[in-house]
Parts: C-alpha cells; structure tokens; sequence
C-alpha cells in the first residue's frame, strides 16, 4: 500500500531575488500548524512575523507564524531539535545549518521529522550546495533561477531525469519568478 507521506522534507534551491520568501509567505498562509523561520540573522524579508526567542520554540500556538534567529547555529539546533513539535520549520540560508554534509545529529532529527510531526522546508541558493544526503531523504524540491549549469556534476548529484527537464524550463523561462516542484527521493 502506497501512502502519501504526511510530513515533508522540501528542499527550495533559488538564487537571491528569484522570489523564494514571497513563494514560502503564500505556501504557509493559511496553513494550520505553526510556522517558524529559523535564520542566523533578523531578515526584514519576514519582519511580519512576530519574533520568538529559541526557549518559547516548544511553547507557540498552533497556527502561529513566527521567526527566530541566532548566529549560533549549534544552539539553534539543539534548541530546535529538543522543543520542536508539530510545526512547519524553515531554515533559511539551510548552508550554514547544514554544511556539506548532514552531521549525525541533523540527519537523525530530519528522519525523526515524522514523528514529532514536523514539515522541514531548507532553503538553499544552488543546488550544488545542497548535502547528497539531504537530496536523499527529501520529498519535494522546488526549483527556482539559479546560477548553476546542468553539468555532469549536478546530473550525478541529482540522477532523476524529471528534475532535469524541470531545471531546464525553470532555467527558459523569461519570468525571473518562475519555479516548479518536482517529487523527488524520500
């Protein structure tokens, strides 16, 4: 029996101005579950959403959308991954949370992701940033313009042809703001 899975990982990969916090700001309106946008820095991109500290992280309301920042990317983990709990989490600029390579408590807390009934959103600026191993267990990835080739790097990276005929529409298409969504691994 094939079932939908519940809780997604996203991976959204576009490069600066392409659109990507106004596309997640509409994707999260009127979703139900809270919303934080975890960042290393207070972006005026998400000003709209009331600021949290990393100690009320376990203890918003369901439905509200609120943001969190802190430079110390360790402790915004531990913090995230000790609190959270039925929410949506966006981790923006995903790099600096992430690195190259998924540490074993990151990957860990993206498998557990379903039974704490989190949706992971990761934000990256191109796709040859983003973990092999994140690419692995992600759900959905949604493409916007970046300032990456089709190269054989990223063809080995990412083998599935459908993602590759997305890039390449994505890439044609005259409209800066374009992106699509392609299903991918999980």
């Amino acid at each position: 029996m094939s079932e939908k899975r519940i809780n997604l990982v996203t991976i959204l990969v576009g490069t600066r101005g392409t659109g990507k916090t106004t596309f997640l700001k509409k994707a999260f309106e009127a979703h139900r579950k809270t919303v934080l946008v975890l960042d290393t820095f207070d972006s005026p991109a998400w000003q709209d959403y009331p600021l949290v500290k990393m100690d009320q992280i376990g203890h918003l309301k369901s439905g509200v959308k609120a943001r969190c920042f802190s430079s110390d990317t360790n402790h915004m983990m531990k913090a995230v991954e000790a609190k959270a709990y039925n929410s949506t989490l966006i981790f923006e600029d995903a790099t600096k949370y992430v690195g190259s390579k998924l540490t074993p408590d990151v990957k860990r807390f993206v498998l557990d992701s379903k039974q704490k009934n989190l949706d992971l959103v990761f934000v990256f600026h191109s796709l040859a940033s983003v973990p092999s191993d994140l690419i692995r267990i992600c759900d959905l990835i949604t493409l916007f313009k970046t300032k990456d080739s089709l190269n054989s790097f990223i063809k080995h990276k990412y083998p599935e042809e459908g993602l590759h005929k997305a890039f390449e529409r994505v890439k044609a298409h005259p409209s800066r703001y374009y992106n699509e969504t392609v299903e991918y691994g999980g």
